[in-house]
Protein backbone atom coordinates (compact mmCIF):
# COMPACT_ATOMS: atom_id res chain seq x y z
CA UNK A 1 0.00 0.00 0.00
CA UNK A 2 1.63 3.23 -1.19
CA UNK A 3 1.06 6.01 1.52
CA UNK A 4 2.28 10.25 1.83
CA UNK A 5 6.29 10.14 2.45
CA UNK A 6 8.34 12.54 3.61
CA UNK A 7 7.56 15.93 5.06
CA UNK A 8 3.67 16.16 6.05
CA UNK A 9 2.18 18.66 3.57
CA UNK A 10 -1.04 20.04 4.69
CA UNK A 11 -3.85 21.62 3.01
CA UNK A 12 -5.21 18.80 0.94
CA UNK A 13 -8.63 18.10 0.59
CA UNK A 14 -9.05 15.18 2.48
CA UNK A 15 -7.62 17.08 5.50
CA UNK A 16 -10.15 19.88 4.91
CA UNK A 17 -13.21 17.87 4.76
CA UNK A 18 -15.93 19.32 7.32
CA UNK A 19 -18.14 16.41 6.74
CA UNK A 20 -18.50 13.64 10.09
CA UNK A 21 -15.91 11.07 7.78
CA UNK A 22 -17.25 8.33 9.58
CA UNK A 23 -20.55 9.31 7.90
CA UNK A 24 -19.50 10.17 4.80
CA UNK A 25 -17.50 6.75 4.03
CA UNK A 26 -21.41 4.89 4.72
CA UNK A 27 -23.46 6.86 3.31
CA UNK A 28 -21.93 7.92 -0.24
CA UNK A 29 -23.73 6.34 -4.22
CA UNK A 30 -20.58 4.06 -4.24
CA UNK A 31 -21.90 2.44 -1.20
CA UNK A 32 -25.19 1.67 -2.67
CA UNK A 33 -24.53 1.58 -6.16
CA UNK A 34 -21.02 0.59 -6.87
CA UNK A 35 -19.69 1.49 -10.23
CA UNK A 36 -20.43 -1.70 -12.68
CA UNK A 37 -17.72 -2.88 -15.25
CA UNK A 38 -19.56 -1.33 -18.41
CA UNK A 39 -16.82 -3.08 -21.02
CA UNK A 40 -17.66 -6.36 -19.54
CA UNK A 41 -21.62 -5.43 -19.67
CA UNK A 42 -21.10 -4.96 -23.26
CA UNK A 43 -18.97 -8.21 -23.57
CA UNK A 44 -21.96 -9.98 -22.12
CA UNK A 45 -24.73 -8.91 -24.84
CA UNK A 46 -25.87 -5.48 -23.13
CA UNK A 47 -25.79 -2.91 -25.93
CA UNK A 48 -23.41 -0.20 -25.37
CA UNK A 49 -25.85 2.81 -25.57
CA UNK A 50 -28.04 1.35 -22.83
CA UNK A 51 -24.69 0.92 -21.18
CA UNK A 52 -24.04 4.58 -21.64
CA UNK A 53 -27.19 5.54 -20.39
CA UNK A 54 -26.65 3.40 -17.40
CA UNK A 55 -23.88 5.64 -16.62
CA UNK A 56 -25.59 8.30 -16.87
CA UNK A 57 -28.29 7.23 -14.73
CA UNK A 58 -25.46 6.30 -12.06
CA UNK A 59 -23.45 9.09 -12.80
CA UNK A 60 -26.37 11.49 -12.29
CA UNK A 61 -27.50 10.25 -8.64
CA UNK A 62 -27.14 13.13 -6.15
CA UNK A 63 -23.95 12.92 -3.31
CA UNK A 64 -25.52 12.22 0.41
CA UNK A 65 -26.65 15.49 2.18
CA UNK A 66 -27.81 15.96 5.93
CA UNK A 67 -31.67 17.00 3.83
CA UNK A 68 -32.29 13.37 3.16
CA UNK A 69 -31.99 10.93 5.81
CA UNK A 70 -29.60 8.21 5.52
CA UNK A 71 -31.79 5.06 5.55
CA UNK A 72 -34.08 7.36 2.93
CA UNK A 73 -30.71 7.57 0.89
CA UNK A 74 -30.46 3.82 0.97
CA UNK A 75 -33.72 3.12 -0.06
CA UNK A 76 -34.08 5.90 -3.07
CA UNK A 77 -30.36 4.28 -4.40
CA UNK A 78 -31.13 0.99 -4.57
CA UNK A 79 -34.26 1.12 -5.81
CA UNK A 80 -33.28 3.27 -8.83
CA UNK A 81 -29.68 0.70 -9.48
CA UNK A 82 -31.98 -2.26 -9.46
CA UNK A 83 -34.70 -0.73 -12.02
CA UNK A 84 -31.95 1.12 -14.25
CA UNK A 85 -29.96 -2.04 -14.10
CA UNK A 86 -33.03 -3.86 -15.25
CA UNK A 87 -33.16 -2.16 -18.72
CA UNK A 88 -31.47 -4.50 -21.44
CA UNK A 89 -33.70 -3.74 -24.01
CA UNK A 90 -34.87 -0.77 -26.63
CA UNK A 91 -38.47 -1.10 -24.96
CA UNK A 92 -37.72 -0.93 -21.49
CA UNK A 93 -35.33 1.75 -22.23
CA UNK A 94 -38.32 3.92 -23.58
CA UNK A 95 -40.67 3.37 -21.05
CA UNK A 96 -38.55 3.62 -18.10
CA UNK A 97 -39.19 7.13 -17.53
CA UNK A 98 -43.13 6.99 -17.59
CA UNK A 99 -42.89 3.62 -15.67
CA UNK A 100 -40.17 4.16 -13.10
CA UNK A 101 -40.81 7.83 -11.88
CA UNK A 102 -44.47 8.21 -12.14
CA UNK A 103 -45.46 4.21 -11.94
CA UNK A 104 -43.03 3.49 -8.59
CA UNK A 105 -44.90 7.43 -7.12
CA UNK A 106 -41.24 9.44 -7.54
CA UNK A 107 -43.01 11.95 -9.15
CA UNK A 108 -46.95 12.54 -9.95
CA UNK A 109 -49.17 14.69 -12.44
CA UNK A 110 -51.47 17.21 -10.63
CA UNK A 111 -53.56 19.18 -13.38
CA UNK A 112 -51.24 18.85 -16.12
CA UNK A 113 -47.91 19.81 -13.61
CA UNK A 114 -45.69 17.43 -12.89
CA UNK A 115 -45.11 17.24 -9.16
CA UNK A 116 -41.90 15.92 -6.64
CA UNK A 117 -43.80 13.35 -4.43
CA UNK A 118 -42.53 13.53 -1.18
CA UNK A 119 -41.06 10.02 -1.60
CA UNK A 120 -38.02 11.25 -3.71
CA UNK A 121 -38.15 15.57 -2.71
CA UNK A 122 -34.53 16.52 -1.91
CA UNK A 123 -33.25 13.43 -3.88
CA UNK A 124 -34.59 13.45 -7.50
CA UNK A 125 -32.03 15.91 -9.61
CA UNK A 126 -32.82 17.89 -12.24
CA UNK A 127 -29.82 15.78 -14.09
CA UNK A 128 -31.52 12.87 -12.92
CA UNK A 129 -35.01 13.60 -13.93
CA UNK A 130 -33.38 14.42 -17.61
CA UNK A 131 -31.14 11.73 -17.31
CA UNK A 132 -33.98 9.12 -17.45
CA UNK A 133 -36.12 10.68 -20.46
CA UNK A 134 -34.64 9.20 -23.68
CA UNK A 135 -36.97 9.45 -26.87
CA UNK A 136 -34.90 8.71 -29.33
CA UNK A 137 -32.56 5.83 -29.79
CA UNK A 138 -30.92 7.34 -32.12
CA UNK A 139 -29.82 10.78 -30.60
CA UNK A 140 -28.76 8.69 -27.49
CA UNK A 141 -25.89 6.81 -29.93
CA UNK A 142 -24.38 10.61 -31.25
CA UNK A 143 -24.09 11.25 -27.40
CA UNK A 144 -22.09 8.28 -26.78
CA UNK A 145 -19.87 8.47 -29.24
CA UNK A 146 -19.44 12.15 -29.09
CA UNK A 147 -18.27 11.14 -25.56
CA UNK A 148 -16.19 8.35 -26.65
CA UNK A 149 -17.26 6.02 -24.47
CA UNK A 150 -15.85 3.07 -23.95
CA UNK A 151 -12.43 4.04 -25.54
CA UNK A 152 -10.08 3.99 -23.52
CA UNK A 153 -8.28 7.68 -23.72
CA UNK A 154 -4.57 7.15 -23.97
CA UNK A 155 -2.76 8.34 -20.70
CA UNK A 156 0.51 10.73 -20.93
CA UNK A 157 3.02 8.31 -19.03
CA UNK A 158 4.50 4.90 -19.39
CA UNK A 159 2.59 2.24 -17.71
CA UNK A 160 4.98 -0.26 -17.80
CA UNK A 161 7.79 1.49 -15.40
CA UNK A 162 8.32 -0.64 -12.09
CA UNK A 163 10.57 -0.67 -8.98
CA UNK A 164 10.15 3.22 -7.73
CA UNK A 165 10.77 3.71 -3.96
CA UNK A 166 10.10 6.81 -1.60
CA UNK A 167 13.35 7.11 -1.16
CA UNK A 168 14.49 7.23 -4.97
CA UNK A 169 11.97 9.77 -4.89
CA UNK A 170 13.32 11.76 -1.37
CA UNK A 171 16.47 11.50 -3.29
CA UNK A 172 16.20 14.43 -5.88
CA UNK A 173 15.20 16.95 -3.05
CA UNK A 174 12.02 16.32 -2.96
CA UNK A 175 10.84 16.70 0.13
CA UNK A 176 7.38 15.05 0.27
CA UNK A 177 5.13 13.11 -1.73
CA UNK A 178 0.85 13.12 -1.05
CA UNK A 179 -1.62 11.19 -2.86
CA UNK A 180 -5.15 12.17 -3.01
CA UNK A 181 -7.61 9.92 -0.70
CA UNK A 182 -9.53 8.65 -3.53
CA UNK A 183 -6.64 7.47 -5.57
CA UNK A 184 -6.12 3.74 -6.39
CA UNK A 185 -2.92 1.95 -5.42
CA UNK A 186 -2.28 1.47 -9.63
CA UNK A 187 -2.95 4.92 -9.93
CA UNK A 188 -0.22 5.88 -7.27
CA UNK A 189 2.60 3.04 -8.76
CA UNK A 190 1.79 4.77 -11.57
CA UNK A 191 2.52 8.74 -11.03
CA UNK A 192 5.46 7.70 -8.23
CA UNK A 193 7.00 5.44 -11.10
CA UNK A 194 6.60 8.12 -13.94
CA UNK A 195 7.37 11.39 -11.78
CA UNK A 196 10.93 9.94 -10.42
CA UNK A 197 11.64 9.16 -14.48
CA UNK A 198 10.50 12.73 -14.69
CA UNK A 199 12.82 14.07 -12.36
CA UNK A 200 15.99 11.86 -14.02
CA UNK A 201 15.49 12.84 -17.61
CA UNK A 202 15.08 16.52 -16.47
CA UNK A 203 18.68 15.85 -15.08
CA UNK A 204 20.12 14.58 -17.77
CA UNK A 205 18.37 17.15 -20.78
CA UNK A 206 19.70 20.13 -17.95
CA UNK A 207 22.80 18.70 -17.12
CA UNK A 208 22.16 19.27 -13.08
CA UNK A 209 22.97 16.84 -10.56
CA UNK A 210 19.95 14.75 -9.71
CA UNK A 211 20.23 14.85 -5.67
CA UNK A 212 19.30 18.47 -6.30
CA UNK A 213 16.82 18.15 -9.29
CA UNK A 214 13.71 18.41 -6.74
CA UNK A 215 14.03 22.11 -6.01
CA UNK A 216 13.08 21.29 -2.69
CA UNK A 217 9.64 20.87 -3.77
CA UNK A 218 6.38 18.71 -2.66
CA UNK A 219 5.07 16.52 -5.38
CA UNK A 220 0.73 15.95 -4.67
CA UNK A 221 -1.40 13.62 -7.31
CA UNK A 222 -4.96 14.28 -7.27
CA UNK A 223 -5.11 15.51 -3.40
CA UNK A 224 -5.81 19.57 -3.83
CA UNK A 225 -6.47 19.85 -7.18
CA UNK A 226 -9.19 22.93 -8.74
CA UNK A 227 -11.97 22.58 -11.39
CA UNK A 228 -10.47 22.21 -14.93
CA UNK A 229 -7.39 22.91 -13.94
CA UNK A 230 -4.74 19.68 -14.56
CA UNK A 231 -1.82 20.40 -12.67
CA UNK A 232 -0.54 23.65 -10.52
CA UNK A 233 2.26 24.97 -8.95
CA UNK A 234 1.39 26.31 -5.25
CA UNK A 235 4.40 29.19 -4.71
CA UNK A 236 4.03 29.76 -1.51
CA UNK A 237 4.03 25.95 -0.15
CA UNK A 238 6.52 24.64 -3.47
CA UNK A 239 4.22 22.51 -4.46
CA UNK A 240 3.47 20.47 -7.45
CA UNK A 241 0.47 19.11 -8.44
CA UNK A 242 -1.05 17.13 -11.03
CA UNK A 243 -4.62 15.95 -11.05
CA UNK A 244 -5.09 12.48 -11.19
CA UNK A 245 -4.83 11.37 -14.85
CA UNK A 246 -5.43 14.53 -16.44
CA UNK A 247 -2.37 16.29 -14.88
CA UNK A 248 0.27 14.01 -16.75
CA UNK A 249 1.68 15.36 -19.31
CA UNK A 250 2.21 18.86 -17.56
CA UNK A 251 5.07 17.84 -15.15
CA UNK A 252 7.71 20.05 -16.86
CA UNK A 253 5.43 23.23 -16.92
CA UNK A 254 5.00 22.79 -13.66
CA UNK A 255 8.66 22.11 -12.84
CA UNK A 256 9.09 25.19 -14.75
CA UNK A 257 7.28 27.42 -12.70
CA UNK A 258 8.97 25.84 -9.69
CA UNK A 259 12.35 27.00 -11.32
CA UNK A 260 10.87 30.32 -12.13
CA UNK A 261 9.75 30.84 -8.17
CA UNK A 262 13.24 29.25 -7.31
CA UNK A 263 15.23 31.44 -9.10
CA UNK A 264 13.50 34.19 -7.01
CA UNK A 265 14.09 33.24 -4.05
CA UNK A 266 17.15 32.96 -4.36
CA UNK A 267 18.10 36.58 -4.47
CA UNK A 268 15.68 36.97 -1.67
CA UNK A 269 12.40 37.99 -4.06
CA UNK A 270 8.81 37.57 -3.75
CA UNK A 271 6.82 36.29 -6.94
CA UNK A 272 8.49 34.61 -10.25
CA UNK A 273 11.65 35.62 -11.76
CA UNK A 274 10.46 36.08 -15.11
CA UNK A 275 8.02 38.47 -14.35
CA UNK A 276 10.90 40.18 -12.85
CA UNK A 277 12.93 39.90 -15.85
CA UNK A 278 9.88 41.04 -18.20
CA UNK A 279 9.08 44.56 -15.97
CA UNK A 280 10.30 47.78 -16.72
CA UNK A 281 12.77 49.09 -14.20
CA UNK A 282 15.87 47.88 -12.68
CA UNK A 283 15.81 45.12 -10.24
CA UNK A 284 18.26 42.11 -8.88
CA UNK A 285 17.44 39.58 -11.64
CA UNK A 286 17.97 42.37 -14.31
CA UNK A 287 21.16 43.15 -13.02
CA UNK A 288 22.48 39.42 -11.96
CA UNK A 289 20.85 37.40 -15.18
CA UNK A 290 21.21 39.24 -18.19
CA UNK A 291 20.58 35.73 -20.11
CA UNK A 292 18.00 35.33 -18.31
CA UNK A 293 16.13 38.24 -18.91
CA UNK A 294 17.12 38.24 -22.64
CA UNK A 295 15.81 35.01 -23.07
CA UNK A 296 12.27 36.22 -21.30
CA UNK A 297 11.84 39.16 -23.12
CA UNK A 298 12.57 37.32 -26.28
CA UNK A 299 9.40 35.25 -25.77
CA UNK A 300 7.74 38.60 -26.65
CA UNK A 301 9.91 40.90 -29.26
CA UNK A 302 12.57 39.42 -31.25
CA UNK A 303 15.59 42.46 -31.02
CA UNK A 304 17.15 41.29 -33.97
CA UNK A 305 13.89 41.71 -36.17
CA UNK A 306 12.49 44.41 -34.69
CA UNK A 307 8.92 42.67 -34.14
CA UNK A 308 6.78 41.06 -31.95
CA UNK A 309 7.24 37.43 -31.90
CA UNK A 310 4.59 34.76 -33.91
CA UNK A 311 4.30 32.70 -30.28
CA UNK A 312 3.19 35.61 -28.73
CA UNK A 313 0.38 36.97 -31.60
CA UNK A 314 -0.95 33.71 -32.05
CA UNK A 315 -2.14 33.65 -28.22
CA UNK A 316 -4.49 36.71 -29.52
CA UNK A 317 -5.85 35.33 -32.50
CA UNK A 318 -6.67 32.36 -30.56
CA UNK A 319 -10.26 32.24 -28.42
CA UNK A 320 -8.44 31.50 -25.20
CA UNK A 321 -7.83 33.86 -22.22
CA UNK A 322 -4.86 35.55 -24.12
CA UNK A 323 -4.56 37.67 -21.28
CA UNK A 324 -3.09 34.73 -18.97
CA UNK A 325 -1.80 33.16 -21.15
CA UNK A 326 0.54 35.87 -22.29
CA UNK A 327 1.83 36.40 -18.35
CA UNK A 328 6.12 36.10 -18.63
CA UNK A 329 5.57 32.84 -16.07
CA UNK A 330 2.98 31.05 -18.39
CA UNK A 331 5.25 31.66 -21.81
CA UNK A 332 8.23 30.61 -19.76
CA UNK A 333 7.05 27.66 -18.52
CA UNK A 334 5.11 26.40 -21.86
CA UNK A 335 8.57 27.08 -24.06
CA UNK A 336 10.54 25.33 -21.05
CA UNK A 337 8.60 22.27 -21.58
CA UNK A 338 9.32 22.34 -25.65
CA UNK A 339 12.68 22.72 -24.83
CA UNK A 340 12.95 19.64 -22.61
CA UNK A 341 10.65 17.84 -25.49
CA UNK A 342 12.88 18.97 -28.41
CA UNK A 343 16.38 17.62 -26.36
CA UNK A 344 15.03 14.26 -25.84
CA UNK A 345 13.67 13.69 -29.22
CA UNK A 346 17.22 14.51 -30.02
CA UNK A 347 18.61 11.31 -28.18
CA UNK A 348 15.62 9.62 -29.31
CA UNK A 349 13.38 9.62 -26.43
CA UNK A 350 9.94 10.67 -25.55
CA UNK A 351 8.80 11.17 -21.57
CA UNK A 352 4.67 12.41 -22.26
CA UNK A 353 4.40 12.43 -18.47
CA UNK A 354 7.15 15.15 -18.52
CA UNK A 355 5.86 16.76 -21.38
CA UNK A 356 2.73 15.65 -23.16
CA UNK A 357 1.26 18.64 -22.86
CA UNK A 358 3.00 20.20 -25.46
CA UNK A 359 0.65 18.71 -28.14
CA UNK A 360 -2.66 20.00 -26.90
CA UNK A 361 -3.61 23.09 -28.08
CA UNK A 362 -0.23 23.68 -30.05
CA UNK A 363 -0.80 27.27 -31.39
CA UNK A 364 -0.02 28.33 -27.59
CA UNK A 365 3.34 26.80 -28.27
CA UNK A 366 6.28 28.34 -30.14
CA UNK A 367 6.94 26.36 -33.51
CA UNK A 368 9.62 26.54 -35.92
CA UNK A 369 12.38 28.51 -36.28
CA UNK A 370 11.25 31.05 -33.72
CA UNK A 371 11.50 27.74 -31.40
CA UNK A 372 14.88 27.04 -32.12
CA UNK A 373 15.79 30.90 -31.76
CA UNK A 374 14.20 30.28 -28.00
CA UNK A 375 16.24 27.10 -27.31
CA UNK A 376 19.28 28.98 -27.88
CA UNK A 377 18.65 31.87 -25.95
CA UNK A 378 17.57 29.33 -23.34
CA UNK A 379 20.89 27.40 -23.29
CA UNK A 380 22.48 31.11 -22.43
CA UNK A 381 20.28 31.49 -19.68
CA UNK A 382 21.16 28.20 -18.73
CA UNK A 383 24.84 28.38 -18.45
CA UNK A 384 23.81 31.47 -16.38
CA UNK A 385 22.22 29.64 -13.85
CA UNK A 386 24.85 27.27 -13.52
CA UNK A 387 27.45 29.88 -13.11
CA UNK A 388 25.27 31.40 -9.69
CA UNK A 389 25.23 27.85 -9.08
CA UNK A 390 21.33 28.17 -8.88
CA UNK A 391 21.27 24.69 -11.11
CA UNK A 392 24.12 22.38 -9.91
CA UNK A 393 25.72 20.90 -12.37
CA UNK A 394 26.01 16.91 -12.68
CA UNK A 395 29.19 15.84 -10.60
CA UNK A 396 32.06 14.55 -13.20
CA UNK A 397 35.36 14.59 -10.63
CA UNK A 398 35.43 11.32 -9.83
CA UNK A 399 34.52 9.88 -12.85
CA UNK A 400 36.97 11.96 -14.72
CA UNK A 401 39.70 10.78 -12.38
CA UNK A 402 38.90 7.59 -12.80
CA UNK A 403 39.04 7.50 -16.76
CA UNK A 404 42.17 9.62 -16.22
CA UNK A 405 43.70 7.07 -13.82
CA UNK A 406 42.74 4.18 -16.24
CA UNK A 407 44.46 5.95 -18.68
CA UNK A 408 47.50 6.08 -16.71
CA UNK A 409 47.25 2.37 -15.80
CA UNK A 410 47.87 1.29 -19.59
CA UNK A 411 50.35 3.77 -20.39
CA UNK A 412 52.52 2.37 -17.10
CA UNK A 413 51.63 -1.04 -18.37
CA UNK A 414 52.74 -0.81 -22.09
CA UNK A 415 56.04 1.20 -21.12
CA UNK A 416 56.99 -1.23 -18.15
CA UNK A 417 56.14 -4.22 -20.57
CA UNK A 418 58.64 -2.71 -23.11
CA UNK A 419 61.32 -1.99 -20.28
CA UNK A 420 60.99 -5.82 -19.08
CA UNK A 421 62.81 -6.67 -22.38
CA UNK A 422 66.16 -5.10 -21.41
CA UNK A 423 68.88 -7.06 -19.31
CA UNK A 424 69.61 -4.55 -17.31
CA UNK A 425 66.13 -4.21 -15.87
CA UNK A 426 65.62 -6.91 -13.21
CA UNK A 427 62.74 -9.06 -13.18
CA UNK A 428 62.07 -8.68 -9.40
CA UNK A 429 62.28 -5.14 -9.56
CA UNK A 430 59.98 -4.43 -12.39
CA UNK A 431 57.32 -6.98 -10.43
CA UNK A 432 57.67 -4.66 -7.84
CA UNK A 433 56.48 -1.15 -10.07
CA UNK A 434 53.95 -3.31 -11.39
CA UNK A 435 52.60 -4.67 -8.39
CA UNK A 436 52.81 -1.33 -6.38
CA UNK A 437 50.39 0.24 -9.47
CA UNK A 438 48.02 -2.14 -10.15
CA UNK A 439 47.20 -4.22 -7.12
CA UNK A 440 47.54 -0.88 -4.44
CA UNK A 441 43.88 0.49 -5.56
Amino acid sequence: MTNDFGEKIGGSKKQLLTINIKKKAVFNKSTYWKRPDYNKLVEDGLPNYIAYWQMKMRNAVPPYTEQVSCSKYKTLTEELRNSVEAVDTDEKLLNFYESFFYGNGWVIREDGKILVESKASKYLSTKLFRAGQVSNIKNLKNEMNSKNFLNKKEVNGDETLTGTTPEDILSKNIKGCQFGASMPEKEKIFHLNNANKALEDLADVLGISKDCVGLGNSLCFGARGKAYVKAHFEQEKFIINLSRKSGAGSFAHEWAHSLDNYIANYFNLTGMASTYAYETGDNLIKTNLPKFTKFINELYFNEEEYSVTRYHDMLFLSKLDCQYLSKPTEMFARMFACYIKDKLAENGITNKYLCGACEDREFTYPTGEERKHFAECFEEALVELKYWNILKEEKKIISSFLTWFAMFKNVIAATLQELSKFPCVRRRKFENIRNAIFFSH
